[in-house]
């Protein structure tokens, strides 16, 4: 429905294009929503892609399973694959990186060929590093201290504030608000325990030196004693 939709399909089926030129290249691919213009537009032989909005998955080519929601969302995407943007021009230059989230207008504006990357909020770019997780709001965010908590994330990437065990049983995790407190105030009782040994050094050092002084008058005192008596010489001339 719409100018140009779906104009130059052969085999592809269970199709659906709504809007100027949606889907208007598409060949072979089927199971594809595309709705807004251009949307899906130069799509060959992707399979069920979603793309509402105007531009949205416009660049695709063979990439599959992709969900773009807002538009312009995931535009330049041409190959990659199990990508989901939602937001206008939500991920607008991932071009063949896969299985990455971008929530919010222009989020993941950075990602280009990474993979598994999540970027959530509004302008939050992340980076074209794959594996990688952006959440804007949160850093230099004031919380309660009263109620504030420590968010711990395991393996699975599970956010949560109680730790278990494997078999659910809760475990004891030290908190860093804690632990860097005790952490300092066991490097100054080190560091008074070295100033101690270092102060009874000194001490020592002192005692021997007190010591040598005194064998060293007992000394001098000897050789004044051990100095031969003066003799008187007359001349009879």
């Amino acid at each position: 429905m719409g100018a140009a939709a779906l104009l130059l399909n052969t085999s592809g089926t269970q199709n659906v294009a709504v809007g100027t030129d949606a889907l208007t290249l598409n060949d072979t691919g089927s199971d594809n929503n595309a709705v807004g213009a251009f949307a899906l537009f130069n799509n060959v032989s992707g399979e069920f892609n979603n793309a509402h909005g105007r531009g949205a998955l416009e660049d695709n080519v063979d990439g599959s399973r992709n969900n773009a929601f807002g538009d312009h969302s995931l535009e330049s995407n041409g190959s990659g694959s199990a990508n989901t943007a939602i937001g206008d021009e939500a991920h607008p230059f991932c071009t063949n990186g896969s299985s990455n989230v971008a929530v919010g207008a222009n989020a993941g504006s950075s990602i280009t060929t990474a993979n598994n990357s999540i970027c959530i909020g509004a302008n939050v770019a992340g980076a074209d590093v794959s594996d990688s997780c952006y959440i804007g709001n949160i850093h230099s965010a004031s919380v309660s201290a009263g109620t504030a908590v420590t968010v711990l994330v395991d393996s699975d990437g599970k956010l949560g504030t109680m730790a278990v065990d494997a078999n659910g049983n809760k475990v004891t995790v030290a908190s860093p608000q804690r632990s860097q407190p005790q952490a300092m105030l066991n490097e100054f009782r080190k560091q008074q325990k070295r100033i101690a040994e270092l102060e009874g050094a000194v001490a020592r050092l002192a005692e021997t030196v007190k010591e040598q002084e005194t064998q060293i008058q007992k000394v001098s005192a000897q050789l004044e004693l051990s100095k031969p008596a003066p003799q008187t010489v007359v001349n009879n001339q």
